[in-house]
Order: structure tokens, then C-alpha cells, then sequence
């Protein structure tokens, strides 16, 4: 026993020394273990800042998304005029794509890879439209006057019977990427004599900053809707009363366009206009010869959409002119001619609304457009009849308006309804009869006094069997004249080769 409590004695260094080391690799463990667990904390920590960070960011990001689609919509239609232009050009490079890929393929199949050159890879395009009508009324076109009115340019009732209408020849394309043209030749025949001449001859500018666009040339002024629109976009046969009485039935000159496209939700154009101001309504005006030109416009265009199936378009200008020896033509007497030397300003506004069921048109649509005019003009008209003359003092206040109806009630038919209305003010004076006339029959033979109020209502059907051909069946009642009359066209409309989009 002595003897083994003398071995236990000697072994129990080794024992402690034993239970130390399973201590010690114990808490090794054991901080091995609270140092893993501390980095798995820190790790989740992290992962979950993250988490809230990306949740945050997620959220952050949906709002800007709500609001950039917002106000993307609201941009939609700021974006359809440059869209406009955008087509015309997209059409031109469709027709150049075409063509490079003919040469392409011409080049891959030639012997030897010699490249074949295309001759037309960057000819423009070319769109040809013809118009023609058959029209009957009892009326004589050459007694035809707007009581109240100096008329000019093409104003008038259309030709009776069968006659040939309005054909453009329109050549359009890029030149470069600053610069796209487009000419567009008009042949007239009137039953005298066929006119043939530059209906529009003008480059737009593609890459101006800050939404600044600029037009040099000739082209339709855009003093009211209509006038920008060429006739066979038109959605009756013939132009409105005020159209006819105020612009000679549409307004087309030289000069300058200088328009800004503003970046707001709404769509939002101010624009101006330096014309030559030769054609009707004004006539050699005063500073025509000027770099300035002789009339001047001004306007401002307003749209948006309402929801996605309905949108509108505002629209108001101002135009300018002074007109020196502007002669009228269609007066009160075939014999007499008046020349107006003075002021003539003409305020327009436009509304135009259309619906379409999620903004797809294919099937149905609507659209209705109105515009009124009033113009006031201050001057002298000269009074010439069989040798005679006398001077008129004249200021006229006029007005008048427009409000047409247009439905598609099926891909291909369509059915409209307009009416349109003039009234005038004038207040006149003969001031020198060095021959002695009857003053009462110098104001009744210029055609100026007021009396009877020209109206219109007018009805068409149309039938499109594509994009490039239309139909088009119109009656009027015409009460333009104091002659009442009735009024019958079908016109057909047909286009030939590549034609952009018109505008809204």
C-alpha cells in the first residue's frame, strides 16, 4: 500500500500537467468557436444592412419609376411632332436600307466579289398623289363672292363635272444629319390653264440643342391647324369657309420658321414666322423685299393626353401683313376690281381632340376640330370699274369659324359632319369720286358691305381600301351666297410610292 501511494505521488505531475492541456485546448475550442460565431454575427449584420439598404434603394427606385412613367406619358405627345419628322426620316432610310441591302446582296453574288454599285441607294423618295373629282350645283361659279369679303388666291367653288384635281410630286430626304428636305411640286389645272409650281420647297434642321427648330423655304404657315395639312389629307373635299375667306384657301409662303419645343410634361411649341408676305392675303407687301420679310406670325401650341385613349392639341397665332395694291378677285360685279393698300391682322384659334380605345386607331376613331378667325384690317381700297375709280375708306372687322365631326366606324369607312359660318363689320366710306358715282353703288358693287352671313353644312363618306387610296362621297348644303345651293362630290384620292406621316 506504502508502495503504491509512492507511484501514485510520483505519477500525479503528469496528471495535472494532463488536465491543463484538455483545459487549454478546451478554451481554444471554446474561443474558436466565440470568434467563428462573432464573424457569423458581423456577417449577418452586414448581409442585413444590406438588405435594408438594397430594400430602401428598391423602393427609392420604384418611386422614381412611378414618377419618370408619369412623366413619361405626360412627354408622350411633346415627343409627336419631332415623331412626325422622325417617320418621314425612319421612311427615307427604310428606302436607303432597301436599297444598301440590294447592293449587298448584288455585291455577294457578282463573280469574283466585285461589288455592284446600286444606282439608287440614295436617291429620295418619291410619292406621287392624284386627285380628281365629279361635282354638280346649280350655282355660276364665276358669280361666286362671300358677301363682306375681299377674296383672293384659290378661293372658289371646284369646277362642275368631271375635272382633275390638285396632283403633288413630293421628293423628300436626308441630307445629311443635320438637314432633312422636302420639295413638293403642284400641277392645277383650272379648266384655262394647268399651273405647275412649288407648292413646298424646304429644309428642316435635325440637331439643334435645347428643342430649337428651324425651317427655311417655302412651306404652309402655321398660323392655324388646317393650313400645315396638304388637301388630299384633308377630311372633306374642300377647304372651310374661313380658310377661303381669310387665306385664299390655304397660305403658303417664303421665309423662315424659328420654333421652340419645350421640355415640360405637356406638350408645349412657341414658334414664330418671317414671311416673304407676297401671296394672299397679303400681296407685294410693304418690306417684302427685306430680310425681315413682309408678314410676320407668331404661336403657341398646347397638347396632351387624357388617359390612353384620348388626347388634344390647342393652338393660337397671330399674322401680320400690310398689303400694297392687293387686288381681290370673285366680287359682287365680274367688271369691278378693288386694290388694297393698308394693315391686315388675323387671329386664329384651333382645338383639335381625338379618341382612339387604348390609343389604337386601326379600328375606330374620333376627332373633332374647330377654329375661329378674326381679322381686322385698316387701309384704303381702290374702287375700279368700266375705266372709273373712286377710293374706299375701309376698316373691317370679320370673323368666322369652323366645327367638324369625323368618325371611323370600321377600319376602312369613315363619316363626317362640318359646319361653317363668316359674319363681317366692315365700316365704309367712299372718300374720292372725282367721277361722280353713285357711292351707294360703289359699296354695293365692291362686294364689302355687310348683309348676308355665309354658312355651310356639309356631310362626306369616305371609303379607304388602304393607307394609299380614298373614296370620298360629300354633300353641302351652301348657303355661302345669298343663292342658296346644293352641292354633290365624289372625289377619289390615290397615292403612289413612299409618303411619311402627317402630323397630329
Amino acid at each position: 500500500m506504502i508502495m503504491g501511494m509512492a507511484f501514485a505521488c510520483a505519477h500525479s505531475p503528469y496528471a495535472m500537467a494532463t488536465d491543463e492541456a484538455v483545459l487549454k485546448e478546451l478554451r481554444s475550442q471554446l474561443d474558436a468557436l466565440r470568434t467563428d460565431y462573432e464573424q457569423r454575427i458581423r456577417e449577418l449584420e452586414e448581409r442585413l444592412a444590406r438588405a435594408e439598404a438594397e430594400a430602401r434603394a428598391a423602393r427609392q427606385a420604384a418611386e422614381t419609376a412611378r414618377s419618370t412613367a408619369q412623366q413619361a406619358e405626360s412627354k408622350a405627345l411633346a415627343a409627336s411632332t419631332r415623331a412626325e419628322q422622325a417617320k418621314l426620316a425612319a421612311s427615307d432610310a427604310r428606302d436607303t436600307a432597301e436599297a444598301l441591302e440590294e447592293s449587298v446582296e448584288e455585291a455577294e453574288t457578282a463573280p469574283g466579289g466585285t461589288v455592284a454599285k446600286t444606282a439608287n441607294a440614295f436617291n429620295p423618295a418619291i410619292s406621287l398623289v392624284l386627285q380628281g373629282r365629279a361635282t354638280t350645283y346649280d350655282n355660276d361659279p364665276d358669280e361666286w363672292h362671300l358677301q363682306g369679303f375681299q377674296l383672293g388666291g384659290e378661293s372658289g367653288l371646284p369646277p362642275r363635272g368631271l375635272s382633275l384635281g390638285e396632283t403633288e410630286l413630293t421628293f423628300s430626304a436626308n441630307a445629311d444629319d443635320w438637314f432633312y428636305g422636302q420639295a413638293t411640286l403642284s400641277v392645277k389645272d383650272d379648266g384655262d390653264e394647268t399651273e405647275v409650281g412649288f407648292e413646298e420647297a424646304y429644309a428642316d434642321t435635325l440637331s439643334l440643342p435645347y428643342g430649337l427648330g428651324l425651317r427655311f423655304g417655302r412651306f404652309y404657315s402655321d398660323i392655324a391647324f388646317q393650313n400645315t395639312v396638304h388637301s388630299h389629307a384633308w377630311d372633306f373635299a374642300d377647304s372651310p369657309l374661313v380658310y377661303q375667306a381669310f387665306l385664299g384657301s390655304q397660305y403658303s409662303d417664303d421665309g423662315v420658321r424659328l420654333s421652340w419645343l419645350a421640355p415640360t410634361d405637356l406638350f408645349l411649341e412657341l414658334g414664330g414666322e418671317a414671311l416673304r408676305g407676297d401671296p394672299y392675303p397679303g400681296g407685294d407687301a410693304e418690306n417684302s423685299n427685306e430680310l425681315y420679310g413682309g408678314a410676320h406670325t407668331v404661336f403657341v401650341h398646347l397638347g396632351g393626353d387624357i388617359g390612353s385613349d384620348h388626347s388634344w392639341k390647342l393652338g393660337l397665332a397671330q399674322f401680320y401683313v400690310e398689303p400694297n395694291d392687293r387686288e381681290s378677285g370673285h366680287l359682287q360685279s365680274p367688271d369691278t376690281r378693288l386694290h388694297f393698300d393698308g394693315e391686315s391682322r388675323l387671329t386664329t384659334a384651333s382645338l383639335l381632340y381625338k379618341w382612339a380605345s387604348e390609343g389604337n386607331a386601326r379600328n375606330a376613331n374620333f376627332s373633332l376640330e374647330a377654329e375661329y378667325f378674326q381679322r381686322h384690317e385698316d387701309g384704303i381700297q381702290r374702287f375700279e370699274q368700266d375705266g372709273f375709280s373712286a377710293l374706299i375708306d375701309y376698316r373691317g372687322p370679320q370673323r368666322g369659324y369652323y366645327l367638324q365631326g369625323v368618325y371611323q366606324f370600321r377600319p376602312e369607312w369613315r363619316v363626317g359632319l362640318r359646319y361653317d359660318r363668316l359674319w363681317s363689320d366692315n365700316r365704309l366710306k367712299v372718300i374720292d369720286n372725282p367721277e361722280g358715282l353713285d357711292p351707294r353703288q360703289i359699296l354695293h358693287d365692291s362686294g364689302l358691305e355687310n348683309g348676308h352671313d355665309p354658312y355651310r353644312l356639309s356631310a362626306m363618306l369616305d371609303f379607304s381600301h388602304s393607307e394609299f387610296s380614298r373614296l370620298r362621297l360629300q354633300y353641302e348644303y351652301d348657303q355661302s351666297t345669298s343663292k342658296g345651293d346644293n352641292l354633290w362630290m365624289l372625289q377619289y384620292i390615290y397615292s403612289l410610292g413612299s409618303h411619311g406621316a402627317h402630323q397630329y
